[in-house]
């Protein structure tokens, strides 16, 4: 009995801040693309109805939230996706006024890499923070709720 205790008293209150699945998004919303950094971080881009949001940080302390205060357009991101046997890349683009980020999954063969890249744009300084384990990912979410981004080789439709 005691250590049931100790199980309910430590994990139903990290479910409780959202360290499931879901990563940052509400119980209400659909995950897009999810993942913990090794700061043990989250990045996460989910949608409600037709709205997209990315958010960044750790569940109760959001550190980056985009489009804010419910700002959200089609044009709010850029999508892209490749694919071709043994080869697929996702990504989506936006862009805050001072950096612009980039969540990105991709695989080649057995290969797979995830994560964010953000490019600063007062010095140009590039920094990404890849995914510590696997990306929940399900891209076909935003599908016709973003922009298709004006790249060649994307498949977006």
């Amino acid at each position: 009995m005691k250590k049931l205790l100790v199980l309910l008293v430590t994990v139903v209150p990290g479910l409780a801040l959202g360290m499931d699945s879901k990563g940052l998004c509400a119980p209400k919303e659909r995950v897009i693309f999810s993942c913990s950094t090794n700061a043990g971080k989250q990045i996460s881009v989910c949608s409600k109805g037709e709205s997209v949001q990315y958010r960044f940080g750790r569940p109760g302390k959001v550190e980056l939230e985009y489009p804010r205060n419910g700002d959200f357009t089609p044009s709010s991101f850029d999508y892209f996706h490749y694919f071709r046997p043994n080869e697929n890349r996702t990504s989506l683009h936006f862009d805050t006024g001072d950096a612009e980020y980039t969540v990105f999954s991709e695989s080649e063969g057995a290969k797979t890499s995830a994560g964010i890249t953000v490019k600063v744009k007062a010095n140009g300084r590039v920094q990404s923070l890849r995914c510590a384990g696997a990306a929940q990912a399900n891209w076909y979410e935003i599908e016709g709720k973003v922009e298709c981004a004006d790249e060649p080789m994307n498949t977006c439709q």
